[in-house]
Order: structure tokens, then C-alpha cells, then sequence
């Protein structure tokens, strides 16, 4: 049985469909001729819409694209033990990731209302994963974002079971807003100062970097 898309297609650029009912011999172009894969597909300006379902994933580097996913949507960056990347400098929207590593160039990854699990922000390290934003997340676990010279921005999320999160002020200020940092978490702060730490609700730990 297809999948019934319900997300439309997007008013610019070029829309691909993915669904577990697909095919890869599809061209990807319509609602009814889905890949299966979840893949580089596009270019700058195109959106990647993929229905329900798990999906094993290996490295996402394309050009800047939109990925969007239709119904619960979980991507698995796991593969034999070894994350994979987000490279992209590209926007997630509505999924599960899990076990992604976020890539260490300085491209820039927009999350929104995403659940992630066990990511990392570069092999565990706080001085890689450069550029990412995180809107409505809720992130379980893993060591996401960067203390360096590349802003990570963390808006509205709520930060659980362990997770190491780090910020720095870069080229914007105001990096962690209206957050919840469970106790038991961690948040590492590189450049900023803790005024521009606004409105969070933290019971976790806070290191500043002198």
C-alpha cells in the first residue's frame, strides 16, 4: 500500500517523495512514484519529503536541501556501529534521528521539532558539529553542538537523559533560550556570557570555559 502524503509539495524548487512502499527505480518526482531510499537527492532549493516508517541512513552531504518527514519518521545514522553524518547545510523537520554524527565543516543544520537520540556533534568531542540549530527539539543523550567559533543555538528544547549540550556565542548572541536541561545534564559554555543564557529552566550542570 503508498503512502498518503499529506505534507505538499513545496512552492519552489524541486519536491521528491520517499515511502517504505517505494521503489528505487522511481523517479521520485510524484506523490505516487516514491523512492524507497532515503538518499542525496536534489539540489540547492529542493525539499525531500519522506513518509512513515524506520529508515537506515548513511551520510546525508548534499547541497543545501529541506528534508521533511510525513508521519512518524525515525532515520537511523547507525550503520555497523559507525555514525554517519548530516554534512548538509540543510533543514530537518518532524523526525527521530538517531545515532547521527553532525558533521565537522561549518555547514549549517536547522532542527525542528525533532527528537534526537545518542547524536553527536563531532566523534563525542565538543569542538566539532559547527552551525547547528535546534528549535522545539527534545534531545536525549549524546554531545551535540560546539563551544568554538560557530554558533550553536539551542531555542525552546528540552535537553533529557543525559545529554551534553554546547554553546557558544559566535556570530549571534542568546544561544540557549527557553530551554529545559533535566538534572544529570550537562551544558558546556564556550564565548558567551550568562546573560545571554535567557528564560531556561536548568537543574543541570553548567561549565564555563575561562
Amino acid at each position: 500500500m503508498s503512502h498518503n502524503f499529506k505534507v505538499p509539495a513545496a512552492t519552489s524548487g524541486t519536491t521528491y517523495y520517499v515511502s517504505k512502499a517505494g521503489h528505487d527505480s522511481n523517479d521520485g518526482l510524484a506523490p505516487d512514484r516514491p523512492k524507497r531510499t532515503v538518499a542525496n537527492y536534489g539540489t540547492t532549493g529542493d525539499t525531500v519529503i519522506i513518509g512513515s516508517g524506520y529508515y537506515k541512513v548513511g551520510n546525508l552531504s548534499a547541497s543545501p536541501i529541506t528534508f521533511i518527514a510525513d508521519g512518524k519518521v525515525i532515520l537511523d545514522f547507525d550503520s555497523s556501529g559507525t555514525s554517519l553524518a548530516l554534512n548538509a547545510s540543510a533543514s530537518y523537520t518532524d523526525f527521530e534521528i538517531r545515532n547521527a554524527f553532525l558533521g565537522t565543516s561549518t555547514a549549517s543544520r536547522t532542527f525542528t521539532r525533532c527528537l534526537l537520540l545518542n547524536c553527536t556533534g563531532g566523534t563525542g568531542s565538543i569542538s566539532n558539529g559547527r552551525g547547528n540549530s535546534f528549535s522545539n527539539c527534545v534531545i536525549l543523550g549524546g554531545n551535540v553542538g560546539t563551544t568554538a567559533n560557530f554558533i550553536s543555538r539551542f531555542i525552546s528544547c528540552i535537553i533529557a537523559s543525559g545529554a551534553v549540550i554546547n554553546i557558544a556565542n559566535g556570530a549571534s548572541s542568546n544561544p540557549l533560550i527557553n530551554c529545559y536541561v533535566e538534572a544529570g545534564c550537562q551544558v558546556n559554555v564556550g564565548t558567551v556570557t550568562v546573560s545571554q543564557i535567557t528564560n531556561n529552566n536548568i537543574q543541570g550542570i553548567v561549565r564555563i570555559s575561562s
